[in-house]
């Protein structure tokens, strides 16, 4: 027999129910159990294996669940119409209605075509046809009939579109369903289905559950746990008068579940009730007044802080509802990782709000009219977008483009932003001409016109190509291994690329399979169409139960039940919400259409609904029960509290409520800290509130509590002010401007050596090779125990390619792909999804291959300019030499020999350092702000003579070379021009005679930087880090005006 069961709030037949569909289960049959939310699923599926032991014979499911599983064999996925098509195809539907319709003026309007949209899925939804909304028209006189014909023309016409081209849309799911239930394996092999937690069931479910019955072989439960006997006319005319008309015998039943605080049972058992008799315990139930969204978190957040230091709860067992997400779920996130505790939030981001995707519309933008200034700055600014080749230029500074291109948007149109940025760069920079990859970079948007093509597929195509060109992919990795953006972004940034590749192929696809209609200014409405998609499109969505406190919507709350809960938000407009509205009728005619049994949700009948929702937040406490409202919004206006806080404190009486009432505090006491703080931040707002104005010191000692070195940190800014005076006042640099008295270095002791790394870390700021060589915060000599970092896969694989290779010019791809596998497997990707280590794998070996092919033009040119050829014979060669009385040691990356035609060494030499990116010239060892080159010289020049036995060496050569740029700068004799450069580079050359003289020079301030370090000078130096932050900008107290008056 089929049964309805009325319980109350607290009933426990959900409990009973599974122990019904468990012992079918045994019996070796199948259990359905439908619900309305993923919450109640949760806590079913808890009750199923604590039951079973494990889920296994039952289908936890949604009515939509059931309804696609019964359709799957009817419906292909790529038949069914997403929500923008069903938008499009609307829209197709009402272009081509006649002159005379009656929506005419407003047809093309989105607003429009939602509400015809929205109004199409309710009728679907109360299982009304076209045809028979059609004939309900009929009956009806006036503006209202005409409307309602309107509405049928177009449902029908979009019902035979849909037939037409044999496609489907979501609700197309439930009628069809219909028909497939007699016939049905799934439905076969089960024996009960229940039904829980509805509180209501739209028409099309209520035949589909009609058609189940007919079967005769599933015992259908339906259990409706909202028993309140102040509140029952929604819930008979909804649920229980539909089910009692098809036979199901109603039972009321008294079972709750034993475990609820009494106090609690009977606010959820007697709210609506108006009896003003109610007594409750201050401990079970809190009513709070708040003055913004961020002191109501707070006071929450401190609430469960406690009960969980108590264990008086445990995290997933305390539920936070709330009916206004938008502007309350990113400020619970925020604090409850102030505070330290976990919290299960469902957010849902859209692909609108990633920076990556921003920056990319706004190569699109530069074609729409009112965007295009804010989109020049944009490409001329986005690390994103500006290609790593400009970024790590000589030229390139993010403020200096930036307020160019500002100048030229002042002083120009748009049509002529980008030639007349050419000429303040040149002139600003002091440039012969245009670099060529910026000119590359502004003919890519020079050459984007999507304006000319044909139409917006076209359009579209043109916007892939370009950001094809900008290759984004590879810019995205160049950003992370330079740490400009995190592990965490690159994925989020590498995930959001994906889906906004996605999003415009899907918009192709849709638009060449529907054609809609071109609008005039179609280039501002293909826009506006990009950014609605793009809004809708969901990323980083999750739906597991990942644990923590429980952030839900009142929608959630289906009979589940947790030890502590908090409502906050209840104010009017927002719980009750003020309904979603209907974009074509007016409240007058909903209330008409309701007659006909056309429910599109009258005002009534909404706030019934959110009235059983109401009563469901509170049944969900146990223990405890905290409900709230603001006083004002966020703006200062006032808030008035919503009906629901009337109808609470209406069954309390005038005593017990003023007991359980917290009353709000003023912004302006808010802001005097007088409570107790929960977490660091507060404490220390707290006491630089509080501390100085009292001029107290002892009140440092009431937070100690916090842990033992808090007392420390908070006595810093005691200490702080001293060294600051000692900083600016000092006329000369002292212990606290980076120079040490009688300092203890080890950097002083004979057997210290340097490296020439170490020594040019020195020269470029004093202060960072501090902190990394003195104080040993970094050592970026050590190499990383995990495995191979890019550069040294790189020297690895490049000194496995070159050892005993007799012909360097013919490049051996084979040999090349089995030395990169050989050393690649040690290489430490990191935590990274196998499609980011796939996608880096193959640009490490395309970087790689595309070297050896450069490097073996290069020597193939050398050996046609001289007719002698070079070989790299001396790799990854270590060495130590003494300046003076000074060590140093270092690794050289490659050294080239020459040998003639006989296979002689010559005597003359080429010395390599590979670098990863960016290269040096000779520029930066006149200005001794580089020292390698020099150091190299000085190691190998007498070790070839011995080692080779040869009387006389010439080096023509000391070369900085990138791997990923293929290009290479530094010491080069004049003479060598044409044998290592292609005719059209221009160079920095020096001749021989010089080389000697400078490099001679550079060893001399070798010594003088060496004598720097082991006497303790550290002082800081004007941030050469101009591109990217330094990771001790922390710690740095370099100021140019201060220092300007400071002596050594």
């Amino acid at each position: 027999m089929n049964k309805l069961y009325l319980g109350n709030f607290h009933s426990n037949m959900r409990k009973e129910l599974v122990i019904k569909c468990a012992d079918s289960i045994r019996n070796g049959m199948k259990a359905i159990y439908i619900l309305p939310s993923r919450e109640a699923m949760f806590d079913v599926r808890e009750l199923f294996i604590k039951e079973l032991g494990g889920l296994y014979n039952c289908y936890i499911l949604t009515f939509t669940d059931l309804e696609e599983m019964l359709t799957t064999d009817l419906i292909r996925k790529n038949n069914v119409l997403s929500e923008y098509e069903v938008g499009l195809v609307i829209r197709k539907i009402l272009e081509k209605q006649p002159k005379n319709f009656l929506f005419n003026r407003v047809k093309a309007k989105s607003g429009f075509i939602s509400g015809v949209k929205q109004t199409i899925r309710k009728l679907k939804r109360l299982h009304i046809s076209p045809e028979e909304l059609n004939e309900k028209a009929l009956g009806i006189d006036g503006t209202l009939g005409v409307k309602l014909k309107a509405i049928a023309k177009i449902y029908k016409d979009y019902e035979n579109y849909k037939k037409g081209m044999s496609v489907y849309d979501l609700d197309d799911f439930s009628v069809l369903a219909l028909n497939q239930v007699q016939n049905s394996k799934i439905l076969d092999e089960t024996r009960m289905l229940v039904i829980d937690g509805f509180i209501n069931i739209d028409p099309v479910d209520v035949n589909l559950i009609k058609e189940m019955i007919n079967r005769t072989d599933i015992d259908i439960h339906i259990n409706v746990p909202f028993k309140n006997e102040y509140n029952m006319d929604f819930i008979y005319s909804e649920i229980i008068k539909d089910f009692s008309n098809l036979d199901f015998k109603v039972e009321v039943i008294s079972s709750d579940k034993p475990y609820i605080n009494p106090d609690l049972r009977c606010i959820s058992q007697q709210i609506y009730s108006n009896k003003r008799d109610l007594e409750v315990l201050k401990s079970s139930v809190i009513i709070s007044k708040s003055p913004c969204i961020d002191y109501e978190i707070r006071q929450t957040a401190r609430e469960i802080k406690k009960l969980l230091i108590e264990k008086m709860a445990k995290p997933d067992d305390i539920a936070v509802f709330c009916n206004n997400n938008d502007e309350y779920s990113e400020k619970v996130k925020d604090v409850f990782d102030e505070y330290g505790l976990p919290i299960n939030i469902n957010q849902r981001n859209n692909l609108l709000t990633v920076p990556l995707i921003k920056d990319i519309l706004c190569v699109l933008r530069l074609r729409v009219k009112d965007y295009i200034a804010d989109s020049f700055v944009t490409l001329l600014t986005s690390k994103y977008i500006l290609p790593k080749q400009i970024q790590s230029s000589d030229y390139y500074e993010s403020s200096l483009f930036r307020k160019l291109a500002k100048k030229v948007i002042n002083e120009h149109e748009p049509e002529d932003y980008f030639d007349f940025f050419k000429q303040l760069l040149v002139e600003e920079c002091s440039l012969e001409d245009i670099p060529v990859e910026l000119e590359d970079y502004f003919n890519v948007f020079d050459e984007f016109n999507p304006e000319n093509t044909d139409g917006q597929v076209e359009a579209l195509q043109e916007f892939i190509k370009v950001l094809s060109n900008l290759d984004l992919r590879n810019q995205l990795t160049y950003l992370y291994e330079e740490g400009v953006i995190s592990q965490d972004v690159f994925i989020r940034d590498l995930t959001a690329l994906q889906g906004f590749e996605k999003v415009i192929k899907n918009l192709i696809n849709t638009w060449v399979r529907f054609e809609p209609i071109k609008p005039v200014e179609w280039l501002d409405s293909l826009h506006k169409e990009l950014v609605k998609l793009l809004s809708e499109e969901q990323t980083g969505l999750n739906n597991r139960d990942y644990g923590g406190v429980k952030f839900l919507n009142p929608d959630l709350a289906r009979g589940q039940d947790y030890d502590t809960v908090f409502i906050l938000g209840i104010n009017e407009g927002i719980f009750p919400s003020s309904g979603n509205g209907n974009y074509l009728f007016n409240a007058d005619e909903i209330l008409e259409l309701a007659k006909l049994n056309i429910n599109l949700g009258t005002p009534l009948w909404e706030l019934q609904r959110e009235k059983i929702r109401f009563n469901a937040c509170l049944a969900t406490a146990r223990n405890r029960l905290n409900v709230s409202y603001r006083v004002t919004d966020e703006n200062g206006a006032l808030m008035i509290p919503s009906g629901f806080i009337n109808d609470f404190t209406a069954i309390l009486t005038e005593e017990c409520c003023e007991k359980v009432t917290f009353y709000s505090v003023s912004m302006r006491k808010r802001m005097r800290y007088n409570v107790e703080p929960a977490s660091k931040v507060e404490a220390i707002r707290k006491l630089n509130t509080n501390l100085w104005n009292n001029g107290d010191v002892q009140l440092i000692n009431e937070y100690a509590w916090l842990d033992s070195s808090f007392k420390e940190k908070l006595l810093y800014s005691s200490r702080a002010a001293y060294m600051e005076i000692s900083r600016e006042f000092n006329p000369v640099f002292d212990e606290f401007d980076g120079r040490l008295n009688n300092p203890k270095l080890s950097q002083q002791d004979a057997w210290y050596g340097f490296s020439p790394s170490q020594l040019n870390s020195y020269v470029y700021c004093p202060f960072r090779y501090f902190a990394e060589r003195v104080l040993n915060l970094d050592d970026d000599e050590q190499e990383p125990l995990s495995g191979l970092s890019i550069g040294l896969l790189y020297h690895e694989v490049l000194k496995q390619y070159y050892e005993g290779k007799d012909d360097p010019e013919e490049v051996d791809i084979e040999r090349l792909q089995a030395v990169f596998d050989s050393v690649e497997k040690d290489f430490d990707y990191g935590n990274q999804p196998q499609i980011v280590k796939d996608y880096y794998r193959s640009e490490l070996f395309n970087t790689i291959k595309a070297f050896i092919y450069h490097d073996a033009d290069n020597l193939t040119r050398y050996f046609e300019a001289t007719g002698f050829r070079l070989k790299p014979v001396l790799l990854e060669k270590f060495f130590q030499i003494y300046l003076g009385d000074n060590k140093i040691r270092g690794v050289a990356d490659r050294v080239d020999l020459e040998f003639d035609d006989t296979g002689s060494f010559t005597g003359r030499y080429i010395i390599y350092d590979y670098k990863k990116g960016n290269v040096k010239t000779i520029k930066e060892c006149i200005e001794t702000e580089d020292f390698q080159l020099p150091i190299y010289y000085a190691a190998f020049d007498n070790y070839i003579k011995k080692e080779y036995a040869v009387s006389k060496t010439e080096c023509i050569a000391l070369l900085y070379y990138s791997i990923e740029k293929l290009e290479w700068k530094g010491i080069i004799r004049k003479d060598m021009k044409l044998a290592l450069f292609e005719k059209r580079k221009r160079p920095q050359l020096i001749d021989e005679n010089n080389m000697y003289v400078l490099l001679e020079w550079v060893e001399g301030e070798v010594l003088k930087t060496i004598d720097e370090i082991k006497k303790g000078f550290f002082s800081p130096k004007e941030c050469p880090a101009t591109y990217f932050v330094c990771p001790y900008n922390g710690m740095c107290r370099y100021d140019k005006i201060r220092f300007e008056g400071k002596g050594v």
